[in-house]
């Protein structure tokens, strides 16, 4: 969107002062000269693709209605002439032509002169003029000026007023937010085939704001975006057929419209690619592969899973992830900015971290510190690991009591482990009374749900009584 905003104030800009630059008058061949390295640079950028030389080229050949370099070189050469001598008209275009060139940019440029040019020269009942009016009022952040302008040129029809009143109003960063007038005019814009609102369209009717929500017409108009090569759209689409939301699931399709939005640098189809090696959906388990669009997303994503899944890959416990590349620097970052966002798993694991000293000095005070916000939101590991600390004395007085009491509250949010550790504090007695019934209970439970050591000292615990009865 930025880049069409320059683009039109370019070519306004440019349109009005032509005339005012552009005559007979003759100019020496040094002057020429000079001008030809610039006009070579303009050409190369824009056969390079740069868009703005593009369009100043252009432009320049449809006024001066002759296209060839001699007539630019001549027209480039009077212009710098006339703004020697103090021609406002001339000044404003060599900059615009420095900026074409590369020797400038736009923020560079005083905008004051431009707009009063760009005033006294508009035609102010022209819905173009209004759009480019209001476009360069939104350069110099006049936002209620620029309203006005686009709010004109928009209800006459123009597309690319429509486009930025519309992602305006919804981003509501430039003026007060309002997501069904956002809808309003991207519609508007969107079936004129505006390819960055259509992608916008279809995020609105995909999360229902400004409009009901519709996944049918959300995927209509991510399809329409992503087949010109929308990097979002083709995000959206693969997101919709990854998760099967208002159309079948189908991980083939999502595959490749996330590879493609993934390929053009957006970090939420790298990190659903991510996920989709991490699970197997649809592929074979690839961890090297999940490591690398975790990579590549976390710069660019606030995601507090992928940065705490990224970290832990890197670590590498227990050697589980074949083929990724192992480093416990990389993977400290990683879970600690995950964790100081507030991502629960993540502070367990520096929990963990810290409680056995894995690339950083063993620190009991750390760990502690960690398992508790981790088990304040109810994460079962962690609350586990603050009954283990209780358990052994670690930073905390040795408590038995409340071990126990962290051991049945993670038992209740899901966790295991807990089974065979309460299970031997009363097999054993240690700091409460000996209760061999309730041991057996616990190994009992445990067993059930496949804890390998509630297996094996049920076994063990069962084999003993069986033998003191003989």
């Amino acid at each position: 969107m930025q880049l069409k905003i320059i683009i039109a104030s370019f070519l306004l800009l440019i349109g009005i002062i032509i005339y005012a630059v552009w005559s007979g008058s003759q100019v020496n061949s040094d002057s020429i000269n000079n001008c030809h390295e610039t006009l070579t640079t303009i050409k190369k950028r824009a056969i390079e693709g740069d868009a703005i030389a593009q369009a100043t080229l252009n432009f320049m050949r449809k006024k001066i209605g002759d296209g060839s370099d001699s007539s630019l070189l001549k027209y480039m050469a009077n212009s710098t002439e006339l703004a020697q001598r103090g021609n406002t008209e001339a000044d404003i275009l060599n900059q615009l032509l420095e900026v074409a060139s590369g020797q400038r940019l736009w923020e560079d440029i005083d905008k004051q002169p431009l707009t009063k040019a760009l005033l006294q020269n508009s035609d102010h009942t022209n819905p173009e003029q209004q759009f480019q009016l209001g476009v360069l009022y939104h350069q110099m952040h006049d936002y209620p000026e620029a309203l006005k302008w686009l709010e004109l040129s928009a209800e006459q029809g123009n597309v690319g007023a429509q486009a930025l009143l519309g992602s305006m109003y919804y981003s509501g960063e430039e003026i007060q937010q309002n997501y069904k007038q956002a809808f309003k005019w991207l519609k508007l814009a969107a079936e004129q085939g505006n390819i960055d609102t259509q992608a916008l369209l279809g995020l609105m009717y995909y999360n229902g704001k400004g409009v009901e929500q519709n996944y049918e017409q959300a995927l209509k108009w991510f399809k329409f975006a992503a087949e010109q090569g929308n990097a979002d759209s083709q995000s959206g689409l693969g997101i919709m057929y990854s998760e099967g939301i208002g159309v079948e699931q189908d991980y083939k399709k999502a595959l490749k419209w996330l590879e493609l939005s993934a390929n053009q640098g957006n970090a939420e189809a790298q990190a659903m690619l991510g996920f989709m090696y991490r699970d197997g959906d649809g592929v074979k388990i690839d961890y090297a592969e999940t490591q690398k669009w975790f990579e590549l997303a976390a710069k660019h994503i606030d995601n507090t899973t992928v940065w705490g899944e990224l970290g832990m890959l890197y670590f590498n416990f227990n050697d589980d992830f074949t083929g990724v590349k192992v480093d416990q620097k990389k993977g400290y970052y990683w879970l600690n900015k995950a964790a100081e966002n507030g991502d629960t798993e993540a502070q367990c694991v520096m929990g963990l971290i810290c409680l056995n000293g894995m690339y950083i000095e063993q620190n009991y005070e750390e760990a502690y510190h960690w398992f508790t916000l981790s088990a304040e939101k109810n994460y079962s590991e962690a609350t586990l690991n603050l009954g283990w600390m209780y358990d052994n004395g670690f930073y905390v007085k040795k408590n038995i009591q409340k071990a126990v009491d962290y051991y049945e509250k993670s038992i209740t949010q899901g966790n295991e482990t807990a089974y065979s550790l309460l299970g031997y504090i009363f097999e054993k007695g240690l700091g409460v009374d000996k209760d061999i019934p309730k041991a057996l209970e616990y190994y009992k439970k445990g067993a059930e749900r496949g804890n390998e050591n509630s297996i094996k000292n049920l076994a063990e615990l069962s084999n003993s009584l069986e033998s003191s009865k003989e």
